[in-house]
């Protein structure tokens, strides 16, 4: 027997699911990340206005050192930096050949402290790292529930070294509830033997209204006559470093580029550790049409999207990109990669096509078939708009915290009757 909770409307999330008012205390949850993200920051506000919650986000670092965005000096919810130590290592992309990234890692040392301090209930810790091992910790020295938040996918994590393979399994045993993304993060939980039962799907939040200008024609072409866009406009938003498939997509883009009458364009806004030796592949392949628009800030961004016809993300490995719910919350169609967990956002047909980017020829033929079918693709992209609706903050928000209140509601784990999500 299980219960059904009914998916309540962005309208009306905030006020459903909510922990029972007649606690002697407001309930105690701590969330544990190594940043306060721009993007994250609606969320955390959302959780932060819980009715009966005493709400407080930990983090390791003000900013990862390869993020440009500026940080928030104020926010809306209770936030500390524990003391952390931190270094960065290379990680391995599989490729046509071995790609690499830097990729930094932290060691929260401070952050048993502070939970020990703040007596939390609840503790919702990101990753299967030190961060969640610490909490661990915290959880027997205090006898708190433990949520792992976990983005991985058998894509992002294919080759563990042992002492991770041994550090999952110690988590694995510890944790009261998991919350996923979508369906490929849930299934690397599941391949680490995490029961379904303890899986919940909540996505990843979107602040959907960000993305709706209020001029969309005007901006669209005072963009597009800026930067010379010519034809149907293809878009990339994100690091520009070779494990996101930027070099599949320049190659198939020359190939799709050859079709005769083909009229179109090519974005590419971020910047990247392999910017320049992209540069080098544009200008000996002779790319007129490509532009690489360098890093820009999340407040332009809704611009950048609307004078673009297709976003486009070849990724050979991502978690789940808010760069794609982003475009898909801008109307735009998408063309997504198997190696990302967001390509579960895309009806094939009907808002976009999933590729295989490391296949050449599946990769180019999807552009050009974008392109024939220009006249159909504002109506894919408002599909799209429809489709990622669902990831809204206050929805996302919700369903937190209806996990939350599976773990804390119920003493027994082999008790708990868990809420079906929608």
């Amino acid at each position: 027997m299980s219960t059904q909770l009914t998916q309540p409307t962005e309208r009306t999330a905030r006020n459903t699911s909510q922990p029972d008012a007649s606690k002697h205390r407001p309930l105690r949850v701590a969330l544990l990340t190594n940043e306060n993200t721009p993007y994250r920051l609606p969320l955390y506000s959302a959780l932060g206005a819980t009715p009966d919650w005493q709400f407080k986000v930990f983090t390791c670092i003000d900013r990862e050192y390869n993020r440009l965005w500026d940080i928030a000096k104020q926010v809306d919810f209770s936030t500390k930096k524990s003391f952390s130590l931190s270094y960065s290592r290379k990680q391995r992309v599989s490729g046509p050949r071995e790609y690499t990234t830097r990729r930094q890692v932290h060691f929260p040392v401070g952050v048993l402290p502070d939970l020990l301090k703040f007596r939390p209930d609840v503790v919702i810790s990101g990753e299967f790292g030190a961060r969640t091992l610490l909490a661990y910790i915290s959880s027997i020295l205090s006898g708190h529930r433990l949520i792992i938040h976990s983005e991985s996918t058998p894509h992002t994590e294919r080759n563990p070294s042992r002492k991770q393979r041994a550090l999952r399994r110690l988590l694995r045993a510890r944790a009261e509830a998991y919350i996923c993304n979508g369906r490929q993060s849930r299934q690397f939980l599941e391949d680490l033997g995490t029961r379904s039962h303890d899986i919940f799907e909540v996505g990843q939040a979107i602040d959907l209204e960000s993305f709706v200008l209020a001029e969309p024609d005007f901006h669209r072409n005072l963009q597009r006559d800026m930067w010379g866009i010519s034809g149907v406009c293809y878009l990339y938003v994100g690091h520009l470093i070779f494990a996101k498939g930027l070099e599949q997509l320049l190659q198939a883009w020359t190939t799709f580029c050859r079709n005769e009458g083909t009229d179109a364009t090519l974005l590419l806004a971020g910047d990247g550790q392999d910017r320049i030796q992209l540069e080098e592949q544009i200008n000996q392949a002779g790319l007129k049409n490509v532009k690489l628009l360098g890093f820009i800030p999340r407040e332009q961004l809704a611009k950048v999207y609307a004078a673009a016809d297709v976003f486009v993300f070849p990724t050979l490995q991502d978690c789940f990109s808010l760069a794609f719910e982003e475009a898909m919350a801008a109307s735009l169609p998408v063309i997504g990669s198997i190696y990302g967990g967001e390509s579960e956002l895309v009806v094939s047909g009907e808002n976009g096509w999933v590729v295989d980017p490391l296949c050449h020829d599946d990769l180019a033929e999807n552009l050009h078939l974008a392109w024939q079918m220009q006249d159909e693709l504002p109506r894919m992209g408002e599909r799209s708009r429809a489709i990622v609706s669902r990831m809204g903050i206050n929805l996302v928000a919700d369903r937190i915290r209806q996990v939350v209140s599976y773990v804390s509601d119920q003493p027994s784990r082999t008790r708990r009757i868990k809420p079906e999500m929608h």
